[in-house]
């Protein structure tokens, strides 16, 4: 039986520009290097076929968050060693989940963020008033996407 692998882009560049040529999403997952529950995802989330199936559908990056500790501030929002943001072309947040998440829960993470992106797309183009803020925020309120809610 051969196990299906995470692609993951270490390019985000790249992976922003592949996301405005072809309408996915990308996937940014953070992560310290040598901590235990960075470790343990990789070993149990990661490796759950139907996980690595949805991931390689959209555009898995990888970041250290050693190195980009200002983008998981910008994505994810705090400090942490592990986090994973579900973000559109222009780098926005569509649904975030900050810490450990086993395959269900990492699953319904990617449910989230693709079955409410378009909602979160029309909401986006209505913002032009307090009702159309008041409903953007409510957008991201229901992908789970807290600070970007707030910030509407």
């Amino acid at each position: 039986m051969r196990i299906l692998q995470v692609a993951w882009m270490r390019d985000l560049d790249g992976a922003l520009t592949e996301a405005k040529r072809s309408g996915r999403l990308v996937v940014l997952h953070f992560q310290l290097a040598g901590r235990p529950l960075c470790r343990q995802m990789n070993e149990e989330t990661f490796v759950d076929a139907e996980v690595a199936r949805r991931l390689n559908a959209l555009l898995p990056v990888f970041v250290d968050l050693a190195a980009q500790s200002d983008l998981f501030d910008r994505a994810v929002g705090g400090k942490g060693a592990l986090g994973t943001a579900v973000v559109d072309a222009a780098l926005d947040p569509v649904s975030v989940l900050a810490g450990y998440a086993g395959p269900r829960d990492f699953l319904r993470l990617l449910d989230r963020a693709e079955r409410g992106y378009a909602v979160l797309k029309a909401a986006r183009e209505k913002a032009v008033d307090v009702p159309g803020l008041y409903a953007l925020g409510d957008a991201y309120r229901a992908l789970e996407s807290p600070r970007r809610a707030e910030a509407c």
